[in-house]
C-alpha cells in the first residue's frame, strides 16, 4: 500500500501543471525592420513615417507584431487598403463597425490559421485628411 501511495503521489505531482504568472517583454525593433510575421511587402507610400514598431512576447510563447505609421489616406480609405491586403494573403474578416466610431476610429478584424491581426486607423491629429495606422499581429504559441 505504502508503495502504491508513492506511484499515485508521483504520478498527481507529474501532471499537475504550475500556472506561471504571465510576463510579457517588449522589444522595440528598428524602424526599417518588419516585426515577425508582418508580411515584408506591407503597402506603404511615398512620405509615410513609422512612428512605432515593436515586438512583445509572453513567457508561454505567444507574439505580438506591432507598427504604427502615417499615411496621406483618410482613416476609411486606408482601413480598406490594409483589409485589402490582407486578403490577398488569406485572411478573413474586415470591418468592424462595432468597434468603429463614424468618422473617427476605423477598426478592422481579421484572422488567418490561428494568427489574429488588429488594423486602426485614427484621423490625424492636425485635422489634415490624413491618418495613423497601426497593425497588430498576434500569433499563438510557438
Amino acid at each position: 500500500i505504502l508503495i502504491a501511495g508513492l506511484i499515485l503521489y508521483f504520478l498527481n505531482k507529474n501532471t499537475t501543471k504550475k500556472q506561471l504568472p504571465l510576463e510579457v517583454s517588449k522589444t522595440e525593433i528598428g524602424l526599417a525592420t518588419i516585426p515577425a510575421g508582418l508580411p515584408a511587402n506591407l503597402p506603404s507610400e511615398a512620405g509615410s513615417i513609422v512612428l512605432q514598431n515593436y515586438e512583445s512576447r509572453t513567457n508561454d510563447g505567444r507574439l505580438q507584431s506591432t507598427r504604427q505609421i502615417t499615411t496621406k489616406q483618410e482613416p476609411r480609405a486606408a482601413l480598406d487598403l490594409y483589409i485589402n491586403f490582407f486578403k490577398t494573403l488569406g485572411y478573413e474578416g474586415g470591418f468592424s463597425e462595432t468597434a468603429s466610431i463614424a468618422n473617427e476610429q476605423q477598426v478592422a478584424q481579421m484572422k488567418k490559421d490561428k494568427n489574429r491581426l488588429m488594423i486602426v486607423a485614427n484621423p490625424s491629429p492636425s485635422g489634415a485628411q490624413s491618418s495613423t495606422v497601426e497593425l497588430t499581429l498576434t500569433q499563438p504559441t510557438q
